[in-house]
């Protein structure tokens, strides 16, 4: 209590001191979100088969997000956004008993100004940043960030935007991952490769008869920088381990976003990328994405089909370089709305399936804003997915999520199951959303994922159940 206290007590000084030391703007933003769900058979088994490592099934969590804005001009503003994370009720941490006060953090912290004479804005700071996709996000990079953007305009059709960004800088000080004797001779040089840095740059053009964004990023990876280290890392969790490492990789990706809003109320959307990750005696990774939306706007809502392909791993383990497009953090970037996959709006428990879309083929349906009375809407969408990784890649003891703490169905996957051309599975996600007033929604989701492995691996994984969900949340915004 101590903490927040202090924290508040500086906010309202600052705010306080602004009308004194000059003309500032001050706005207020925020997200507050609230969430209470029951969960049967979240690792895919019940009873007593399948691996132990289950979760209670009732979950109560909360996130608050508040942003406040510091505005000089419109050429100047400076933002910081506190985050309350996301909290189960009764853990240890801020919902627990008598622990208010604690894990409030900082979420962003940046700089928007403009160049004097030119139509080029500077953003410095912690910010979000996401590369562009339309259909399900992009799960490449989707994150927040320390890092330099700059933005212009060259016509009202046409933009560019281009950045400098390090995710990952393991000893930031000259000194650091030196190591001395009691003398204070030193015995152990600080490691040479322990940053990693990304320069890219996207090229919205916008006209009447079509919408398009290329985009494209580039970047070089320490050994020792952190990022093989990471669960998104792909590369890592595939046993790419230092041996296969050149002190520094090159690290790189294209991409293009369309749609065509000529051809309203029809849609189309398409998203494609391919990346590649550099490494010893053929042992790195690269591969594609491909994604497309064929939908119709209809009175009562919106119909779409969409399919996508993540190119997976070929040959075999070990030897061969890998299949899957490298990711750097992908953080819901492969939104495709279901509890299976990253984009649930609830807080609640996800990626069952895959918060990525490397490694699988799906296709789907979706059905959005559907409305009978006023205020309340519905959307449905269902989804037949299947790996295209390789077989030869897995063995009968070959986890199902990988990640650097699960070996196995696990109840709570990091990011995605790794999913070889015979397994499968089959997602359906039904939301229902009440507008109590222009900030406040109640909403109510339903959703079942079956998930289907091969007989290739151990009998322990076979004879999976559906999981199921059923979840009731709160979302203030103002």
């Amino acid at each position: 209590m101590k903490k927040l206290s202090a924290l508040l007590l500086a906010v309202c000084f600052v705010l306080g001191s602004l009308s004194s030391a000059a003309a500032v703007d001050v706005k207020v933003k925020g997200n507050w979100q609230f969430s209470y769900g029951y969960f049967g058979n979240y690792s895919f088994y019940d009873g007593g088969k399948g691996p132990d490592n289950k979760m209670d099934p009732f979950q109560a969590r909360m996130r608050s997000r508040t942003q406040v804005e510091f505005i000089a001009s419109e050429t100047l503003r400076s933002v910081l956004q506190f985050e309350i994370g996301v909290q189960n009720f009764g853990q240890s941490g801020f919902t627990a008993l008598d622990a208010d006060g604690k894990d409030i953090k900082v979420k962003h912290a940046f700089i928007d100004w403009t160049i004097p004479g030119t139509k080029t804005s500077l953003r410095m700071g912690v910010q979000p940043m996401k590369m562009p996709g339309l259909i399900a996000g992009n799960f490449v990079y989707n994150n927040d960030i320390a890092g330099v953007m700059a933005s212009t305009e060259f016509s009202p059709e046409v933009a560019l935007t281009a950045f400098w960004a390090r995710p990952y800088d393991a000893f930031p000080t000259v000194d650091a991952g030196n190591v001395y004797d009691e003398r204070g001779n030193r015995i152990q040089k600080k490691k040479r490769f322990d940053e990693m840095d990304l320069f890219g740059f996207t090229l919205p053009v916008k006209t009447q008869f079509v919408r398009l964004t290329p985009w494209a990023m580039i970047g070089s990876v320490g050994a020792d920088s952190g990022y093989y280290n990471s669960n998104y890392n792909i590369a890592y969790a595939q046993g790419y381990d230092v041996a296969n490492r050149y002190g520094q990789s090159l690290i790189w990706w294209a991409g293009l976003s369309f749609e065509l809003p000529t051809l309203d109320p029809f849609i189309v959307q398409f998203d494609g990328m391919y990346g590649s990750l550099s490494g010893k005696d053929n042992r790195g990774t690269s591969g594609y994405y491909l994604a497309l939306l064929l939908g119709y706007k209809w009175n009562w809502g919106t119909t779409s089909l969409v399919g996508w392909y993540g190119s997976g791993d070929d040959g075999e383990f070990g030897k061969d370089d890998m299949g899957r497009i490298p990711v750097v953090s992908a953080d819901g970037g492969f939104e495709m709305g279901t509890r299976g996959f990253a984009g649930n709006r609830a807080l609640s428990r996800a990626y069952g399936i895959s918060g990525l879309g490397s490694g699988t083929w799906g296709l789907g349906i979706r059905i959005d804003n559907v409305s009978f009375t006023e205020n309340l809407t519905h959307g449905f969408r269902a989804y037949y997915v299947r790996g295209t990784n390789s077989g030869e890649r897995i063995g009968p003891d070959s986890p199902v999520y990988l990640s650097t703490g699960n070996k196995g169905i696990s109840a709570s996957p990091d990011h995605y199951a790794y999913l070889i051309s015979t397994d499968s599975a089959w997602d359906f996600a039904l939301t229902n959303t009440y507008k109590i007033s222009d900030n406040f929604n109640i909403g109510l989701d339903f959703s079942y994922t079956q998930l289907n492995l091969s007989k290739q691996r151990s009998s322990q994984w076979e004879d999976t159940t559906g999981a199921y969900a059923g979840v009731l949340s709160f979302q203030y915004t103002f």
